[in-house]
């Protein structure tokens, strides 16, 4: 549900799997988009940082401590319910810079437990960037999601997925590893509080490897049978060569039938 804000809040989630749904703030969920029905989402987030983690350190970019950088943004996700356990989607950002296509298939439901698999391909289209040397040529994606039904108003998603990434076209791939975890609450039927963590690990041969964990908080309220909105204000808690940024997310997800 909410995968596309996190995936251009950071770089340090960017090689994730896009186009693909879940019910919470980033982390990706088992229940796919019912059968037929898309689920359409458009979002809007708004960032901004002055220190970054130079290898473990906290540094500031500035000499002064009020002057920050601010960047913000817009993208859209188009998930589409093949069958009972399947979905495919794709993720664009506004300045089509960049499109992840994603597949989910739901393996396993026993219980309160459940699992699904998910796939991605990324790529970076020759649209609105012209500094695409710094930024990855295309990527694959693979990963497992892991879903437990701890009671009726608690909930909490697990997904792991391993990126492999190339700068430019007959290099060699880089493999990125990341784990998100978010637990969900329903303090009423239609609200739910939720909190979660996000951490990567980036090895790359043409950059400086960087770690990082964020923590990312939000609410989801759902205000119709076919309409979500998802606020969100995550942050790095964590890092090593990597930017500490905070911000400010907004979701809309409405399905149609």
């Amino acid at each position: 549900m909410f995968l596309l804000l996190t995936t251009v809040i950071a770089t340090q989630l960017q090689a994730q799997v896009g186009g693909v749904s879940n019910s919470k703030i980033v982390t990706l969920n088992c229940a796919t988009v019912e059968q037929s029905k898309l689920e359409f989402e458009p979002a809007f987030f708004v960032v901004k940082y002055s220190k970054f983690y130079n290898n473990n350190k906290l540094t500031n970019y500035f000499s002064t401590s009020d002057s920050v950088f601010t960047s913000a943004g817009m993208g859209f996700r188009f998930t589409y319910g093949l069958g009972s356990k399947t979905e495919i989607g794709v993720s664009i950002p506004s300045d089509i810079s960049d499109i992840a296509v994603g597949l989910k298939y739901h393996v396993l439901s026993k219980g309160k437990y459940d699992a699904a698999l998910i796939a991605g391909y990324n790529y970076n289209v020759p649209f609105g960037r012209s500094d695409k040397i710094l930024h990855r040529y295309s990527s694959y994606v693979v990963g497992i999601i892991n879903s437990f039904q701890i009671s009726d108003k608690l909930s909490v998603d697990t997904d792991i997925q391993i990126h492999g990434s190339q700068y430019l076209k007959g290099t060699p791939f880089d493999y990125n590893y990341f784990f998100n975890t978010d637990a969900g609450y329903y303090l009423t039927s239609g609200l739910q509080l939720c909190a979660g963590f996000s951490y990567s690990h980036q090895n790359s041969s043409s950059i400086i490897a960087a770690q990082a964990l964020m923590f990312n908080p939000g609410i989801t309220i759902e205000t119709g049978k076919n309409f979500v909105l998802i606020l969100s204000v995550p942050n790095t808690v964590w890092g090593k060569n990597t930017d500490k940024v905070y911000g400010f997310a907004f979701a809309l997800t409405t399905t149609f039938e």
